[in-house]
């Protein structure tokens, strides 16, 4: 069983790059090193503000491609850091605008002769007279979940798509959690939480969560068995929940929960992913390695020194931003260690599709500083991600796409011709296709483009290619009508001017083709078209 299960988990398919830039400069010396080991990033929908926050107990502001001098807030007074058990989490509240509310997850001593911290749920307000400035004045706390180890804290807080605010929260224990606290359902330690902070103060636990009038059971909780759920999301389009859970012994595991379902139980410590623990579990009372219970992950993956260089999972976000069309509705998270990043999404059948996801930086950097540490969305929506190491909230660019752009007109057979574009638009990667069908069997067709989008009635059709129009090669179609035009962009056309296909350039590609006794009385027409941004 454990052998089927990772040779499907690591059956990865490639996928094309993705592009991100530095959200600020980071050569201006003025603020150098004063983002340091940043550990969450979060933005108001319309706000061109990105809020950071670091584990030194701070928020600070990007802004216009700065990061401003003047720091939002300051909770060092109260948060102590330790592992990472300092200001872990940020984010705000879905009426920000109105009542400038954030809310933040940092680790606090409660006695400053001990050791261990606690794990704190605080809110501060907005200054009335600066909203580049909290409050400190405001800073209140609403929640304390002891623990008594500086590990496993949870890294996430948000607002769900139900207007509650939801907290993942660590096993607050020893490797292995010998004492199965995440599986303690009197404790909020390993647990996914729920909590209503707009009924009163401090919070009103919602009375639709799963345990709420359950005996023994705190009712804030929502699913339980997770060991540090580090970073999660909501998908905003379906409301499924995702949850990067860091691995013990041997895995990392990313859990998914379908929309509005309560009560999921993720198995540790008796499993870890869909293995069981060396542990060997909890109690007699508790569940067993491979209970029915227990809900298994939708990807996993193996880490330590004797399985590579993995070592934490980053839960990640479901992709909806602007830069990379192809990428709407899939999955996107990382490896801490390694900066390996795979794309997830459901499959028809209920099953999980996993791929491998190359990832360049527009500033490359080595190895070692590039560590993605959370996942967040700008104020646009498109995707951003924290480096810990180096210190930088990266934005997600546009870079390589191919996106339908117009529509082709019915021919002599009553079907519409269509290009589609079947590859990467990887220029190195040199594996595009032009496949266009829906044509008249045999008859000649010519592939062509050009650097502009326009719609002009001609023919039977519509010509979609705008500016110096470049020829491609003509080919007869099949008894179908298809033909497949497969491209080497290292060669002419491509290779050279007025044709020339590099990194960034754009062109749109169409099909001309003879269409005698179309329904216009014309004897050619045109395939639709489709614009295509290349990337190296």
């Amino acid at each position: 069983m454990l052998a089927a299960t990772l040779a499907v988990s690591l059956a990865f398919q490639s996928s094309p790059p993705l592009y991100f830039e530095p959200t600020f400069d980071p050569t201006n010396l003025a603020f150098a090193n004063l983002l340091r080991m940043p550990t969450d990033a979060v933005a108001f929908p319309g706000d061109d503000r990105i809020f950071v926050s670091v584990l030194g107990a701070e928020v600070r502001i990007i802004r216009g491609g700065e990061l401003l001098a003047e720091r939002f807030l300051d909770v060092s007074a109260e948060a102590n850091a330790a592992g990472f058990l300092g200001l872990s989490a940020i984010t705000l509240h879905p009426r920000f605008d109105v009542n400038g509310h954030m809310y933040l997850w940092y680790g606090n001593r409660p006695d400053p002769m001990s050791a261990p911290l606690d794990m704190v749920l605080a809110r501060v307000t907005v200054d009335a007279q600066n909203p580049d400035r909290a409050d400190p004045a405001t800073l209140v706390e609403l929640l304390r979940v002891p623990f008594d180890t500086n590990t496993h804290s949870g890294g996430r807080i948000a607002f769900g798509p139900d207007g509650k605010l939801w907290i993942g929260i660590g096993d607050a224990g020893l490797q292995g959690d010998p004492e199965c606290r995440a599986q303690d359902m009197t404790r909020l330690a390993g647990k996914m939480i729920r909590l209503d902070v707009d009924a009163g103060f401090p919070y009103v636990v919602p009375p639709d969560n799963p345990f709420v009038g359950v005996p023994g059971v705190a009712p804030e909780i929502v699913h339980s068995g997770l060991r540090n759920p580090w970073k999660w999301s909501f998908d905003d389009a379906t409301g499924e929940l995702w949850i990067g859970d860091v691995g013990g012994a041997e895995r990392e595991e990313v859990n998914f929960v379908p929309a509005g379902e309560f009560g999921l139980n993720f198995g540790w410590p008796a499993q870890e992913g869909s293995a069981c623990h060396p542990s060997g579990g909890c109690s007699p009372s508790v569940p067993g390695c491979g209970d029915p219970s227990f809900t298994g992950p939708a990807f996993e993956y193996l880490h330590g020194p004797s399985f590579g260089t993995e070592c934490a999972v980053t839960g990640g976000q479901v992709y909806y931003g602007a830069a990379a069309p192809w990428l709407t509705g899939w999955y996107l998270c990382a490896d801490l260690c390694t900066h390996r990043f795979w794309r997830i999404r459901r499959t028809a059948q209920g099953g999980f599709e996993v791929r491998d996801q190359p990832v360049v930086l527009d500033q490359p950097l080595p190895d070692a500083t590039w560590q993605p540490v959370s996942f967040g969305t700008d104020g646009n929506g498109e995707l951003i991600v924290v480096n810990y190491r180096e210190g930088m909230v990266h934005r997600l660019r546009a870079s390589c796409s191919a996106d339908r752009v117009c529509d082709g007109a019915p021919n002599a057979t009553g079907a519409s011709a269509g290009l589609r574009w079947i590859g990467s638009t990887s220029i190195t990667a040199n594996d595009a296709t032009a496949y266009v069908d829906g044509l008249p069997s045999f008859g000649p067709a010519l592939l062509f483009y050009g650097p502009l989008t326009d719609q002009v009635t001609l023919g039977n059709g519509t010509l979609c290619v705008g500016g110096a129009l470049v020829r491609a090669w003509a080919q007869v179609a099949d008894a179908t009508g298809a033909i497949r035009f497969d491209l080497d962009l290292g060669a002419a056309p491509f290779s050279s001017a007025p044709g020339l296909v590099e990194p960034g350039s754009t062109w749109t590609f169409q099909a001309w083709y003879r269409d005698v006794g179309g329904p216009l009385g014309a004897t050619y027409n045109f395939s639709s078209a489709t614009r295509v941004t290349f990337c190296p």
